[in-house]
């Protein structure tokens, strides 16, 4: 993984450890730097991109910046734990991801589908509420 994602980036890497695993992906943590997320699936990752882009974007959350997006492959920056307890760090983000349902659109929906752990969620936008 540490040759890769050298090559990737064309940057010296000291080290890359598995830090997660599930059904769909394999996920590293590289000299605190990167977070790199390997998938056979590459459309989640697509669209995990997209939806952390979108996060950056339109909310206020600590959200990691998109480095690089592959076919199979999703880098994005490592962002250090500030030292919040699990509590007060829970309630921050509780309060920034409520912040997300002030955001006023014309439609109901949102401009691409997302996805729901490996479930394609379909987003079409409608102007009617009860048909969305």
């Amino acid at each position: 993984m540490k040759e890769n994602i050298e090559k990737i980036l064309n940057v010296p890497i000291k080290s890359c450890t598995l830090i997660a695993q599930n059904s769909t992906a394999y996920i590293y943590n590289c000299d605190d730097k990167y977070i790199v997320k390997v998938s056979e699936h590459g459309w989640l990752l697509a669209r995990e991109a997209q939806m952390l882009e979108y996060l950056r974007n339109y909310s206020n959350l600590p959200v990691p910046n998109v480095i690089k997006k592959l076919e199979n492959i999703l880098i994005t920056e490592f962002i250090k734990n500030n030292g919040q307890s699990k509590e007060d760090a829970e309630l921050d983000a509780a309060v920034k991801l409520a912040s997300l349902h002030r955001i006023h659109e014309d439609q109901f929906g949102f401009a691409t589908d997302t996805v729901i752990g490996i479930f394609n969620q379909p987003n079409t936008q409608n102007d009617s509420w009860v048909d969305f």
